[in-house]
């Protein structure tokens, strides 16, 4: 998470989480017909239609940190960044048919780094803060992608279903629950949140790779061209 978090002496636990959400007001929640519900002032951006999703540029870095969740090596030349919602049903979309892809071809290989940022639409998504949490704690004990996957797939996002899902996968349930109800993790989420609104993210999921911010679902073959012009321009540096 960007940013140095407050001293605990003067921000508790109730602040973080109010603040958390604070960051989060008057986005745009895109739903599952591909509507978009516009909370905000109208967006002046130079956007254009790249296979289907809304492209465009930005003139600043998305703020990466030790502290982020991050998926490869963390030397790899190239990164993306993906802000997501767990009940969001396109994020659903791309981690269970794209990222296995993403994995085998540029993960595993050392050549790219998923970053991934939660940025959870809690007025539309009852369960996605506390799955963010839980997320990033999972992240602590080493298996964000296992517990990342089981949550996606999941009907049952309660605490209760949570719970279960960390015991499944063989999650220190103590720590876990520690983790989920800490001002660390809070203020994490919460940053991701900053960082969202920071460079216009609007929408989940939100892809960003180089200088350019891909809203909704990132066919993998655009982003697979991205990558290798990105990989080719660095191997020429």
């Amino acid at each position: 998470m960007s940013g140095d978090n407050p001293s605990s002496e003067n921000w508790g636990l109730p602040v973080a989480i109010v603040l958390a959400g604070a960051v989060l007001a008057g986005v745009v929640y895109m739903n599952m017909g591909g509507e978009k519900m516009v909370e905000s002032g109208e967006d002046n951006r130079v956007q254009a239609e790249v296979a289907g999703v809304t492209m465009y540029k930005m003139d600043q870095a998305v703020q990466i940190s030790e502290d982020d969740i991050i998926i490869g090596d963390t030397d790899a030349p190239v990164t993306l960044v993906m802000f997501a919602d767990f009940e969001c049903l396109y994020c659903r979309e791309w981690f269970a048919k794209d990222l296995p892809w993403l994995e085998r071809e540029y993960l595993d290989t050392g050549k790219v780094k998923l970053v991934y940022k939660s940025f959870p639409l809690s007025d539309v998504h009852p369960w996605a803060q506390t799955a963010s949490l839980t997320a990033y704690c999972a992240a602590q004990q080493g298996e964000f992608l296992s517990y990342a996957r089981g949550v996606y797939a999941a009907e049952d996002l309660s605490d209760e279903g949570l719970n279960n899902l960390a015991l499944q996968i063989g999650l220190d349930v103590d720590n876990f629950n520690k983790c989920r109800d800490s001002e660390e993790a809070i203020w994490q989420i919460a940053g991701d949140a900053h960082d969202a609104v920071d460079i216009g993210v609007t929408a989940n999921p939100t892809f960003v790779i180089g200088d350019k911010v891909y809203v909704g679902v990132l066919p993998y073959d655009t982003l697979k061209e991205d990558i290798e012009i990105i990989l080719s321009d660095t191997s020429h540096e």
